[in-house]
């Protein structure tokens, strides 16, 4: 008898009622790097975070902008 009033319950209820909504999440400015003051950097910095390590992921990307730069005001 319960079990029959239930279905009846939930075919006239919407499923998107019987559950909670969460909330909406905000949306994050990226901060800049600390060399360059630049966010793209940043986020670039992020995208490739090997476990957690940032100093290293700063490194992958620092080691390649320095070279170049080092290149270009050298052919100056």
């Amino acid at each position: 008898m319960i079990l029959s009033l239930i279905k009846v319950i939930k075919k006239w209820i919407p499923p998107f009622t019987l559950m909670s909504r969460r909330g909406i999440a905000e949306e994050k400015i990226a901060k800049s790097d600390p060399i360059y003051r630049n966010r793209l950097v940043n986020m670039l910095v992020n995208r490739i975070l090997k476990h957690g390590k940032k100093s290293l992921a700063y490194q992958i990307i620092y080691r390649p902008l320095i070279s170049d730069s080092a290149h270009f005001h050298s052919r100056l």
